[in-house]
């Protein structure tokens, strides 16, 4: 269908054609205004009755044209012209004796509304001078405003009872059109179409659902700007379901030209065919509200002149109330649509531990524009939420429950369809709601683990995040009564607190393998509090479509915005496909996603591990090297001291201070073990295993070994570390076979790099500031094997090599390197080559398994830096779907580098 237009006052007819109900209508309304007496405007027509005459006539003539041609209007005057009419006007015989806005309103059925600026009489006295007219009361709808800025706006001020201040009259709003800027600069990024309700003086274009008073939106209030809303409603831009309004607005002077008034009405018997089929409808402000109200169930719409949609889904907020009279502080979003059949599928979203509902509602708002319906909460004992935590323990979760049960009752939600997302906290109370049967059919559960008791008391030793629980901060209110964490380790009462912990929060892949939801696992590499190694089994045992993520962004790993990214769009296909019904996104990820640091390449995989995962066994020789076999020669034994230098730093005193200062009680000793340098990369990927044979002076003790990739220069890189304890040591001569895993890791160490290990009294990395593994208070000697009897090892979980298309090299000096522009990228993005390229270059564009996509030669001699744009689509022009690709430059010399981004058709 031809766009209508028009062009230097000459009207486009549009052409006919076959409208369908999915087509959303545009409610069009007709407004005009008159002013208050000034020099270069308005007469004043108390006291020049002939204007007052002519302008009378002239709004008569207008009215009865539009009367005519079966459309809609709202007359909204200033208080003088109202004063001259009731001096003047008793009726004439064109009125049928009526005055002239007695006409307007029970002979034309139109509206009539007050307009005021508010210099010399406010709202209420223009609405008292149409009473005196109509002999009832006008509309409650507010002619023009002030709506922006906040300093100036109005909207609060029309949510009170307005008292005249010439006449004794009581008038309050009830619509609101026409909102401004003072002297309308600026009105453009005003201009909007659809209804809504203004949240407040500062917030115009935001709707609240609590607000009072629905705005009108008049889009640009021009024919021109009808014509630009029509023309989106053509192309589809305009989404089913949604209600949008426009305004053409006219002075009243205008009315004095009758060649006006037969211009507008052309135009409006050119628009036949759209009013004809349904694609506009004429309203008055009122009718408008009240089609609104009845047929759109009030949802709002904001779709702005400047900006397109700019509707935020509808946010409540309220205390909900739980069986122990215990109240939570509650977050709900709904999209603005009307609910598919069914419902619409629903995520409950858990924030971290000593957070609140505010850090997830981004997320919860994000999806909801997706459409969901979400919620957020503060958990109990966090942020505005009442009640104590207990840790995840069976109140937290009977509160999740009832929760989601509440969420699955709504009439608007489908209540086969919730998720539960979350990380860390948030992440374990995604895993309950899957394994405690909740009625869940998807969870994505982020950097928490089953089998939390893991995560806190593991291989004999207290991990760092059992401090956790005892840590004091306004920002979590712990119930001591319930979990009296604190008591039992000043007891070192070891048995108890794993029992502790474990008791009704732990459960094991047995668990998850009962649950019928999905699950979309994500955990990080170094996570310092949960332990990732127990995420591959998890994944293992999921029993429907599921997918998992290892890599960083977990609790003290590395930090990568990419990897962020990439977690989300993970995230976000899966709900798609799990509560959506649509895979077409996520069927571009694989279900398993390794990405090995430390420049976090993905790997793609089915299951894991993968089939092509080797051991590589390292010794520790006395020479202080590790070879692939062991020492030959006996008695050959290393030794470290445990020992505090400060014998006042009690475990009492540690545990009262959260074991802050152990770093300066205890001797910080350390001894080393190296590779030799590599000679072809190393992929080491999983969990490490330490074999190790230790003996110690000591009633008790601890072996802690962390993994490093040491570079030619420079500081070692941290990898992952293990810790292995001996609480009961009667024989102080035995030598004991302690054996664990390491944290899981997935790292590339290139060739003339060396492989670390240390072994560490005190288990705090150089690159740490807090305590991986809480020492023991036992000062001894201990001893650890390297030789022939007391062969000690680690076993290094190996990958074969990369192959070529996942390299990232890194640049040698003057090389070329190439960077794409944006990140995550969608519809055309743009390569653009950085560095030296006097050579000729070769991109080449690779899929998620591999598959070669695209190839562009660079011949040198081009100006730098330069620019090569891709539109989406493979060598044979079909569109590729959403994913992650790979973009690999190539030169006959240096190295070859490539750049992983995410693109979202």
């Amino acid at each position: 269908m031809a766009t209508v237009f028009l062009i230097l006052g000459i009207l486009g007819h549009p052409q006919e054609g076959t409208f369908t109900a999915a087509v959303p209508p545009i409610y069009v309304s007709i407004v005009s205004h008159n002013e208050e007496p000034s020099p270069n405007g308005y007469p004043d027509f108390t006291v020049d009755t002939a204007a007052f005459w002519r302008h009378r006539t002239a709004v008569l003539a207008f009215a009865e044209m539009l009367h005519q041609e079966g459309v809609k209007y709202n007359y909204q005057s200033d208080w003088n012209f109202l004063l001259a009419a009731t001096l003047f006007d008793t009726g004439t015989t064109s009125t049928n004796g009526k005055n002239f806005l007695k006409y307007l309103e029970e002979d034309l059925g139109f509206e009539v509304d007050p307009h005021a600026h508010e210099t010399q009489y406010n709202y209420a006295d223009v609405a008292y001078l149409m009473h005196q007219l109509l002999g009832h009361e006008p509309s409650h709808t507010v002619g023009g405003y002030l709506a922006c800025p906040p300093e100036n706006s109005q909207i609060e001020y029309f949510r009170d009872t307005l008292y005249g201040w010439h006449y004794p009259y009581a008038w309050k709003a009830e619509i609101l059109w026409g909102g401004s800027f003072p002297g309308h600069v600026g009105d453009d990024s005003l201009w909007t179409s659809g209804i809504w309700k203004p949240k407040d003086n500062a917030h115009y274009l935001v709707h609240d659902e609590y607000a009072p008073l629905p705005e009108v939106g008049g889009y640009a209030r021009t024919w021109q700007g009808l014509w630009d809303l029509l023309e989106k409603q053509e192309n589809g831009e305009l989404v089913p379901g949604r209600m949008y309004t426009a305004t053409l607005f006219l002075e009243q002077s205008m009315m004095l030209d009758s060649a006006f008034i037969d211009t507008f009405r052309n135009r409006i018997r050119a628009l036949s065919a759209y009013t004809d089929s349904g694609r506009i409808v004429w309203v008055t402000l009122q009718e408008a509200v009240q089609i609104w109200q009845t047929q759109y169930d009030s949802r709002p719409n904001l779709y702005s002149y400047l900006y397109g949609d700019i509707t935020e889904p509808i946010r409540d907020t309220f205390w909900f109330p739980m069986n122990d009279g215990v109240h939570l502080d509650v977050t709900l979003f709904r999209p603005v649509d009307a609910p598919p059949p069914g419902g619409f599928p629903a995520i409950v979203f858990v924030h971290g531990l000593g957070g609140s509902k505010y850090q997830m509602e981004p997320r919860a708002r994000y999806y909801a524009e997706k459409g969901y319906v979400t919620l957020a909460y503060s958990v109990r004992g966090q942020g505005n939420s009442e009640g104590l935590s207990t840790l995840f323990g069976w109140r937290e979760q009977a509160d999740l429950e009832s929760l989601i049960t509440w969420l699955a009752a709504r009439p608007d939600v489908n209540d086969t369809l919730i998720g539960v997302a979350g990380a860390s906290q948030g992440g374990f109370h995604s895993w309950l709601a899957a394994v405690r049967q909740m009625g869940v059919r998807a969870v994505a559960p982020e950097n928490s683990t089953p089998q939390i008791s893991l995560a806190l008391v593991r291989n004999g030793c207290y991990r760092r995040a059992v401090t956790v629980g005892i840590h004091s901060s306004p920002a979590v209110r712990f119930d001591t009564v319930a979990y009296p964490i604190k008591q039992l380790l000043l007891a070192d009462d070891y048995d108890s607190i794993r029992a502790l912990i474990a008791d009704g929060r732990d459960f094991d892949s047995t668990d998850i393998a009962a649950s019928d939801a999905h699950f979309a696992i994500q955990g990080a590499w170094q996570d310092h509090l949960f332990w990732t190694n127990l995420l591959p089994s998890a994944f293992r045992n999921t029993p429907r479509r599921s997918v998992l993520y290892l890599g960083t962004n977990g609790h003290g790993s590395p930090s990568s915005p990419m990897e962020q990214v990439y977690r989300n769009a993970l995230q976000e296909a899966f709900f798609a496909a799990t509560l959506q019904g649509d895979s077409s996104a996520l069927d571009t990820f694989p279900k398993v996603t390794v990405s090995l640091g430390p420049f976090w390449q993905h790997r793609a995989y089915d299951t894991w591990p993968p089939p092509q995962l080797s051991w590589m066994p390292l010794y520790f020789h006395p020479s202080g090297w590790m070879y692939v076999v062991p020492w030959v020669y006996p008695d050959t034994v290393a030794h470290l001291s445990n020992q505090r230098v400060d014998p006042s730093y009690t475990w009492e005193a540690a545990v009262l201070d959260e074991f802050r200062h152990v770093p300066d009680a205890f001797l910080m000793t350390r001894r080393t073990w190296r590779t030799e340098p590599l000679q072809d990369t190393v992929i080491v990927c999983g969990a490490p295993i330490a074999q190790v044979y230790a003996k110690s002076t000591a009633e008790r003790f601890q072996i802690n070994l962390q993994l490093y990739d040491e570079p030619p220069s420079g500081p070692p890189v941290f990898l992952t570390q293990v810790s292995l304890g001996v609480r009961e040591n009667p024989d102080t001569t035995a030598w004991l076979l302690l054996e664990g895993e390491f944290n899981a890791i997935a790292w590339i160490i290139p060739p003339g790099h060396r492989i670390r290990v240390d072994w560490v009294a005190i288990n705090l990395t150089p690159s740490d500031t807090f305590l991986w593994t809480l020492p023991y208070w036992a000062d001894g000697i201990h001893s650890f094997g390297q030789d022939s009897r007391w062969p000690s090892r680690v076993l290094l979980p190996v990958l074969t090599l990369l192959p070529q298309v996942e390299e990232r090299g890194l640049p040698r000096q003057g090389s070329a390197r190439v960077r794409v522009l944006p990140n995550p990228a969608h519809g055309s993005v743009k390569f653009q080559i950085l560095g030296d390229y006097g050579q000729e270059v070769l991109l080449t564009l690779f899929d998620p398994t591999g598959r070669k996509l695209r190839e562009w030669r660079i011949q040198p001699g081009h100006t730098k830096p330069l620019i090569v744009t891709w539109d989406g689509r493979d060598n044979d022009y079909h569109p590729v779907p959403s994913g992650v690709y790979l973009l690999r430059l190539t030169q006959p010399k240096g190295n070859p580098h490539a750049e992983r981004f995410i693109y979202l058709r």
